[in-house]
This record gives structure tokens, C-alpha cells and sequence, in this order.
């Protein structure tokens, strides 16, 4: 690592199956316990599109959640994937930089 400590802000959005979408909300409340930054917002206007907002996450954490998360094979998120219609639109992560 090269001593960057920068931390970013990350957005993850993808489409859950509308016959997922209870089980998929036990699940990211479990996740909520475990990671106290996350944030799960549903779209207002398209019902099962949501996004995760991570703060305060490293370069490293981020390069781990992309790769889990956009390489199904053999990722540790196995299950939220199952989750998610891919066939609608794909998964979007984004890593920002706060500036103020």
C-alpha cells in the first residue's frame, strides 16, 4: 500500500427480485448490524431498486466489495447476488471523494 489513507463514500445499486425483496431486507439488516456505516435506500419511484451507501470505506475495502460483488464466481456474497435480477439492469458501484 502506498500510504494513501483516503476514505471514500460508495454507492451500490442493483435490482432485487420483487419475490426476494422480504428476504432480501432480513438479510441487509443483518448486514446493518455488522457494518453501522451502511445506509439501504429503495428507489421511490421503481419499487426493488435499491442502494447501499458505505462511508468512511478504504481503498482496499472498496477494491474487496467491487470484486465480490461484480465477479459472481465464487463470491463471499453469494446469496445477496442470488437476490438481485440481473436481467434488469446490472450492479453499479461508484466510489466518491467528499471535498467539503
Amino acid at each position: 500500500m502506498d500510504g494513501d489513507t483516503r476514505m471514500y463514500v460508495v454507492f451500490v445499486e442493483y435490482m432485487i427480485f420483487y419475490h426476494r425483496k422480504q428476504e432480501y431486507l432480513e438479510y441487509m439488516a443483518i448486514m446493518k448490524q455488522n457494518n453501522p456505516t451502511l445506509e439501504l435506500l429503495e428507489s421511490a419511484d421503481q419499487a426493488g431498486l435499491f442502494v447501499e451507501i458505505w462511508r468512511e470505506m478504504s481503498e482496499e475495502d472498496f477494491l474487496t466489495m467491487q470484486k465480490e460483488r461484480l465477479e459472481e464466481n465464487h463470491s463471499p456474497c453469494t446469496e445477496l447476488l442470488q437476490m438481485i435480477d440481473h436481467s434488469k439492469n446490472r450492479i453499479r458501484i461508484w466510489r466518491f471523494t467528499n471535498h467539503l
